[in-house]
């Protein structure tokens, strides 16, 4: 027998053999993550669950998901994930000049992040020489070398039914639905220069949109009461009863199970809220999501087939940048606009950029916890930690790190391995609600109402606030509310008088660390609320849209590392959820790991890619034909300008640039179906077919306002084609557009000679 990479046929042998694990990556924004299924056959293995990774580099604690970061020195990946951060953070000046600090990267894959960015959040500056798609091959091939190795040592620890080879993975990779055709073309190019997909085997790289992960991931659940877990380096995705250790059921598990999330029939609403896209969209259950008894576990790959569902498209999904980097976005540029002037901020972030970079990780622990509902003011009390009083000595950071504890051991008693389903919002609010009081004993000078979830308390380094001038200082002492201040919407009265509170930024002087406190109303309005407002009127349009198609949504799925938001679970349950069916309020599923339920799915999806039966064209999509002059163009010609009238035989003049359509947008199209038109050639030697997309549903021409070019192939025809049978008229071609994937194959196939040519996702949109 031949030894692995010999020349004696074992390369051939390992590219037409069935892959033995499915892994997913899910490449987000802020942070990534993956996960894997064993496989057997192509089919799914004696083990079924999906593992979730949560073990990486320097990580400061447990979390499925890592920081997506490079640390480049001139066009050299250094460091990626946390080890990158902790060591630009660490660097000297002198050393930094010489280093390249990159994060949000990949926003730079679709430009039209680039209109929706304030100016708080700047897009990254790419080192000189490097592309966004080399930046994230870069970071594509980092993850894959570390799943490889940890994927090497797993099953030779515990080795499975086959020997593990790189060469036998099915990689499945994550996109945000409201991307771009050019996007998705960047994404598969750099997946392609990371060695994701092999040219012997394209089949080894697929495509999934994000809430379709999210949803299929759904479909795997069982819906549980809370329970809490204990953190462990490998831990199974909410899609299995098994303990991490043991592929024997947990008694624990077992005994929490109730009924499926999803059952046939149901109609679920999508919101998967991630770190820069914000996507909705709507699917219908078309088989039985109920799990496989652990009893016939044993079974493998034929017990499972029975309960593998079928979702279809029940509306065009919808997509926005209202991620949480948005909410970010959106703080930054008020304090760079408002609180700081943007000379100091400007001139303080070029100086201190490991400043500003723990600064903004200080925000992601803090913004975690918002909750927004406005303390009642006859509850407002002095805050006690621990049974102390909190007095001037003590920290802000402390104060924070406080409540994201307390916000984290919350997130994990609503652990296990089942999801979370919430009833609507009953508007109790917490009988606890917690002030600081900084001032003294007897006469508090004012409030910080419900530290981490009403007002965020965020401390300021010392060199931002010495590049302030006098005025501008003075003016953030001041807003600081006196007491005797009149209550925002009127007077809080507590057993220490009467507390005034400062809808606007205002600076707190501590003996150990400078803050700023962000006071629940501006919060509110300025960050958290025009981004989730986004988001819920995605929700309403798409439940709209799936209403006129015969399909009301019976369960909502909140999704995504924004989903951890307290702030956004509360405006879901008390805005959506009960305003979608106010006699009855929809049930609200929310993973044990919100951030993850896409990785998850993705998993799902590469075991069984035909789980996704169905979804609705986001475009109508067609190609540029010509077409004989008529009554109709002349008109159009008259009145718009265009179709352009050309003569190409000498006496019969066409319309050039007739859009010929294939699919209609929001038309439901099944998985890998193929729609066919045939056409004859006039004159040339080769025939170019444009592929063509617009929002519109009835458009005639290419040059109507909203078409995009997507892609062209270019068939070439034989000599003396034109004096073949029939002659020319008689000469046909064939176009074919296969759809329902997450992405769309143009095929120019010539039937007398057997040629075609086929798209090979090369966009003729711009392109890094």
């Amino acid at each position: 027998m031949a030894a692995p990479g010999s020349t004696a046929g074992a390369p051939a042998a390992l590219t037409r053999a069935k892959p033995t694990v499915a892994v997913g990556i899910d490449l987000g924004t802020y942070a990534t993550g993956f996960a894997y299924c064993e496989l057997t056959d192509g089919g799914v293995a004696n083990d079924p669950r999906v593992m979730l990774h949560f073990s990486w580099p320097e990580q400061p604690t447990p979390d499925p998901k890592t920081r997506t970061a490079v640390l480049y020195r001139g066009r050299q990946l250094e460091a990626w994930c946390w080890p990158a951060w902790r060591r630009w953070c660490s660097m000297v000046p002198a050393e930094r000049s010489m280093y390249s600090y990159l994060e949000n990267f990949k926003l730079l894959l679709e430009p039209s992040a680039g209109e929706a960015v304030g100016g708080g959040l700047l897009l990254p500056e790419l080192p000189r020489g490097l592309t966004v798609v080399q930046v994230v091959a870069d970071f594509l091939t980092a993850v894959k070398r570390y799943i490889l190795a940890h994927l090497t040592s797993t099953f030779l620890a515990c080795p499975g039914p086959h020997a593990f080879h790189p060469d036998r993975i099915t990689w499945c990779l994550t996109l945000p639905a409201m991307w771009s055709d050019a996007a998705k073309g960047r994404m598969r190019d750099a997946a392609t220069r990371a060695g994701l997909s092999r040219p012997s085997n394209p089949e080894s790289l697929l495509l999934i949109l994000e809430p379709e992960a999210a949803a299929l991931a759904a479909t795997a659940a069982s819906a549980r009461r809370p329970a809490s877990s204990t953190s462990q380096q490998q831990q199974p995705a909410a899609v299995s009863t098994t303990s991490a250790s043991s592929s024997q059921p947990s008694p624990a598990a077992a005994a929490a199970a109730s009924s499926p999330c999803l059952v046939k029939g149901d109609v679920l609403l999508v919101l998967d809220c991630g770190g820069g896209t914000a996507d909705v969209t709507m699917h219908h259950v078309a088989a039985p999501a109920a799990r496989v008894p652990e009893e016939k576990a044993a079974g493998g790959a034929a017990a499972e087939a029975t309960a593998r569902v079928r979702l279809r498209d029940a509306a065009v999904g919808a997509g926005a940048w209202a991620g949480g980097r948005f909410v970010d976005d959106a703080l930054w540029s008020a304090l760079r606009e408002d609180a700081f002037g943007a000379d100091p901020w400007d001139t303080w972030r070029e100086a201190h950029p490991e400043q500003w970079t723990k600064m903004q990780e200080g925000w992601e622990q803090a913004k975690r916890s918002f909750r927004g509902d406005k303390p009642l003011p006859n509850l407002l009390k002095r805050a006690t930690v621990a049974g102390a009083d909190v007095r001037a000595g003590a920290t802000a950071a402390s104060a924070t790190s406080a409540a994201a504890a307390t916000a984290d051991s919350a997130s994990r008693e609503a652990g296990g391995s089942a999801w979370v389903q919430l009833e609507a919002d009953d508007g109790c609010h917490d009988d606890a609600v917690i002030a600081y009081d900084f001032a003294s004993n007897s006469s508090p000078a004012w409030l910080v109402r419900q530290e981490g979830k009403y007002d965020i308390v965020l401390p300021m380094p010392q060199e931002l606030l010495d590049s302030l001038t006098p005025e501008r200082r003075k003016g953030l002492e001041d807003r600081v509310p006196k007491r005797g201040a009149p209550w925002p919407s009127g007077t809080a009265t507590t057993t220490h008088g009467s507390v005034g509170v400062s809808p606007q930024p205002w600076l707190l002087l501590s003996s150990v660390t400078p803050s700023l406190v962000l006071p629940g109303e501006f919060l509110e309005g300025r960050v958290f609320g025009p981004v989730v407002e986004r988001i819920l009127e995605l929700a309403r349009t798409v439940a709209k849209d799936g209403e006129s198609n015969g399909h009301k949504p019976t369960k909502v799925l909140l999704a995504g590392g924004f989903a951890c938001c307290p702030y956004l679970q509360r405006r879901v349950r008390q805005e959506l959820v009960a305003g979608l069916r106010p006699e009855a309020p929809l049930p609200l599923l929310l993973p044990e790991y919100p951030a993850a339920a896409v990785v998850n799915g993705a998993v799902l999806y590469g075991r069984d890619p035909a789980t996704v039966s169905a979804r609705r064209c986001r475009l109508s999509y067609g190609i540029r034909t010509t077409s004989v002059w008529s009554p109709l163009h002349e008109a159009s010609q008259l009145a718009r300008g265009y179709p352009k009238k050309e003569r190409y035989d000498g006496r019969t003049y066409y319309a050039h640039g007739v859009f010929r359509q294939f699919v209609t947008r929001g038309q439901l199209v099944e998985a890998d179906e193929v729609v066919e038109h045939s056409f004859r050639p006039l004159w040339q030697k080769q025939v170019a077919f444009e592929l063509y997309g617009t929002d519109a549903r009835g458009a005639s021409y290419v040059d109507e306002p909203g078409m995009q070019k997507l892609a062209r192939v270019t068939l070439e025809l034989p000599e003396g084609w034109s004096r073949c049978g029939g002659g020319r008229r008689e000469y046909g071609i064939e176009a074919q557009l296969r759809f329902g994937s997450t992405e769309i194959a143009l095929t120019a196939r010539n039937p007398r000679t057997g040629e075609s040519i086929q798209t090979s996702v090369a966009w003729t949109a711009d392109r890094a």
